[in-house]
């Protein structure tokens, strides 16, 4: 029960973070709704086709966790592309290290 608290209690937080370094102030607000609406939705598709079973409650949130790993991965991807298209030879170069 800690655990599941500790990590719940540091998911929040941290998209916060990411959510204020990663999108643009003019967008963040309409970002954050639509995924709200789209959570919510997929949460009572989910739940309606599934409430007579934990099992397949347990499946479908651990596909659904997949799918939104996948999605992040692709985000983080897209970040590291533009961040290397700002380089001249695509690697970061450190200067401490010489």
């Amino acid at each position: 029960s800690l655990v599941i608290h500790f990590f719940t209690g540091t998911y929040y937080p941290c998209m916060g973070h990411f959510r204020g370094r990663l999108i643009s102030p003019e967008i963040r607000s309409a970002m954050i709704i639509l995924g709200r609406i789209i959570s919510t939705v997929a949460c009572l598709v989910v739940l309606s086709f599934t409430h007579n079973s934990p099992l397949l409650i347990l499946a479908s949130c651990a596909i659904m966790n997949g799918i939104a790993a996948y999605n992040m991965s692709l985000g983080f991807d897209k970040i590291n592309m533009a961040n290397r298209d700002d380089n001249d030879n695509g690697y970061e170069y450190d200067e401490e290290s010489d």
